[in-house]
């Protein structure tokens, strides 16, 4: 049979076409700039998910590419590419692809992919003349209902846990009118929660349900080690979890295949038997070795602002974790994980994440700097070859980890050099430091000379962008090009700064004047003040625009009253260095980068510096979050090198 099929490079999607392409001709749409970087792509996700079995898989070399966007009409294929899959006989149309957000904030993109990208799938679908359509949508359509959920559609106007679940169920609904209007076959695959391999244990590329969950813990544990505080987790603990291998859920589609998707046309791809969520917690706990965490069977109607953040991360959650659900299946293929199962899982995934968290490519050295203050500088290992040079000037008090995923994607042609700020991380003495913006762009300098670099290319993220902009202006001959992004550059009109930037700024100026403040909002953040409703709500509105994904960096400068206070010395000073003239100063090219939905920095700032620079050019994305270097890490780096490239006039960096 002849295969169309969306979402490959995803978790089910890589399992899905490993297990079929070679028995099956698979033509498969991939995001990308061109057919070459999405094969490569492709492929890498493939590997992933062949290298989480025991028995050698094989990848099969004979898988079409077509690039395309299920967010775009027609899913971004030309009528030349349609005309021609049209005559190929598609017998499948295989729709994987979909937007995992969840958020209320973004509603309106997750719908664009979960139900107006499906509504597009099947209108390519029809114009192809497939046999059937087979959607994967989730067991969670259901929303809170609890008890036995029935193989059957669910009301679309809910109520739904979040916007996931509610535009899969919509989805689920156009998949089913639009194919019995169009006299089109469909069927509709709702798998629960997928993990991994069940021989190997391993994740198998999977990111999300408990990976996310563990991945959370594995790194927010690090952050509970350093404060005194007992966060709340709200799950009801008596709950059967649905956990399913992805092996299991490739097996219940290869039946559905080998039956001709008999019955249905919905079918659950949910596990048999489970076990009780509060058995997988302290299962977990124990693995990770976290004893801090307390789980509530209800939402306490007062919650601590590091609670509040918690809770944000574990929206998603709600569905697993509450309303306990019994998915009837009609497949008769046995699944699921036991107690004992999910240990081995838990084990392997944690030795995945040792692996990826200590396997930094970045070597630490202390450089001692002109006024005594020794700080942490790192850098990518020498190549044979002299290579152009990269310095990385990241934000005040969040600590280079962050750029672990752009450091990688640019070490394979680049040299990086990169440095923790003077006082945060830093332990500079608290009094009589230079933390002027000044200073920071002569200690970047001084990194440089310390490494021998001569030139480099610049990049400079959130505060860390001012300091690249001003290493720019001061120090011309050193920079071969300029990048900013989601610059944070204390324009003095207030219209080019964010509320999150106004309210953090009001908050730490109190605390910067009074270091006694520091362990009074320390104490808030943590424990919370019913008394003090104006102090508490302050420290609520700057922490709960804290993106939840990141609160593992960005937690640095509140893990302590003594970081709060050197974060607020940081920020302060930084705030009474208005940009002023500088940005005019600057001849190099600059790029400046933004995404008009970050919340934390204004993007209008960044298209205000690169409209004022000598010669400036801003890159803005419709979508994104404030941490583009981790989140939009290819993008990004795509956008700087080919910057990076068109400024270099000079050859090779001299070293």
């Amino acid at each position: 049979m002849k295969y169309f099929v969306t979402g490959a490079t995803g978790f089910i999607g890589s399992h899905f076409v490993l297990d079929q392409a070679g028995e099956h001709s698979v033509v498969a749409l991939v995001r990308g700039s061109s057919v070459d970087e999405a094969a490569a792509r492709l492929q890498g996700q493939l590997q992933i998910a062949a290298d989480a079995y025991s028995e050698p898989r094989r990848i099969a070399a004979d898988i079409e590419i077509v690039l395309g966007d299920v967010a775009s009409p027609g899913l971004g294929l030309e009528a030349e590419q349609r005309d021609s899959l049209r005559g190929r006989g598609i017998d499948i149309f295989w729709h994987l692809a979909a937007d995992l957000n969840f958020e209320k904030r973004k509603a309106e993109k997750i719908s664009l992919v979960n139900v107006e990208g499906v509504r597009r799938a099947l209108e390519l679908a029809s114009e192809l003349g497939v046999k059937r359509f087979v959607y994967v949508s989730t067991a969670y359509t259901a929303g809170p209902q609890t008890g036995s959920v029935p193989e059957q559609l669910h009301d679309p106007a809910g109520p739904f846990n979040n916007s996931y679940e509610q535009t899969k169920c919509q989805a689920e609904h156009v998949v089913a009118e639009y194919c019995r209007e169009h006299g089109m076959a469909f069927s509709i695959l709702r798998p629960s929660v997928i993990i991994g391999v069940s021989s190997t244990k391993r994740s198998g590329g999977s990111k999300t349900g408990m990976y996310a969950f563990i991945r959370d813990l594995y790194l927010l544990g690090r952050t509970l080690d350093k404060v005194d505080v007992e966060p709340t987790f709200s799950a009801d603990p008596s709950m059967i979890v649905n956990f399913k291998p992805i092996d299991g859920v490739i097996e219940d589609i290869r039946y559905l295949i080998a039956n001709e998707f008999a019955g249905g046309p919905i079918f659950h791809l949910s596990a048999d038997y489970g076990f009780q969520l509060a058995e997988a917690f302290n299962l977990v706990e124990s693995k990770l070795g976290i004893e801090k965490f307390k789980v509530r069977s209800e939402v306490s109607p007062v919650r601590t602002p590091l609670d509040e953040i918690i809770g944000k991360r574990a929206e998603f959650y709600k569905s697993y974790v509450f309303n306990e659900k019994d998915f009837v299946r009609s497949i008769p293929l046995q699944h699921g994980c036991t107690a004992s199962d999910l240990e081995g899982y838990t084990a392997a995934y944690i030795r995945e994440l040792d692996e990826q968290f200590a396997s930094t490519i970045l070597s630490e050295e202390q450089v001692t700097l002109s006024d005594g203050i020794v700080v942490s500088a790192y850098r990518t290992p020498p190549a044979d070859a002299p290579r152009e040079a990269v310095l990385i000037a990241t934000a005040f008090g969040i600590p280079v980890d962050l750029w672990r995923s752009f450091i990688r994607r640019a070490s394979a042609k680049y040299d990086l050099f990169v440095w923790d700020t003077r006082y945060l991380p830093g332990s500079a003495p608290l009094d009589k430091t230079d933390i002027t913006v000044a200073r920071h762009t002569r200690d970047a300098v001084e990194v440089l000379d310390h490494f021998g670099v001569d030139r480099a290319h610049v990049i400079g993220w959130c505060t860390g962008a001012k300091i690249a902009l001003q290493i720019a202006a001061d120090e011309p001959s050193r920079v071969m090009s300029l990048t900013l992004l989601s610059g944070g550059f204390n324009i003095s009109d207030a219209a080019l700064k964010t509320p999150y930037e106004i309210n953090l700024t009001d908050v730490l100026n109190e605390i910067a004047a009074d270091q006694d403040l520091a362990t009074l909002y320390y104490d808030l953040i943590y424990n919370g003040n019913e008394e003090d409703a104006d102090t508490d709500a302050a420290v609520r509105t700057f922490l709960n625009d804290t993106n939840p994904d990141y609160i593992q960096y960005t937690s640095l400068p509140f893990r302590s009253a003594e970081n709060i206070y050197r974060y607020a010395k940081l920020i302060t000073t930084f705030a009474a260095d208005q940009t002023g003239d500088l940005i005019a100063r600057v001849a190099v090219p600059t790029l400046t980068i933004a995404a008009r939905t970050d919340g934390n920095t204004h993007p209008d700032a960044s298209r205000f510096v690169a409209t004022n620079v000598g010669d400036g050019r801003c890159f803005e994305l419709d979508e994104g979050d404030h941490y583009l270097m981790d989140s939009r890490t290819d993008e990004v780096f795509r956008q700087f090198d080919a910057h990076a490239e068109l400024s270099c006039r000079d050859g090779v960096t001299p070293r």
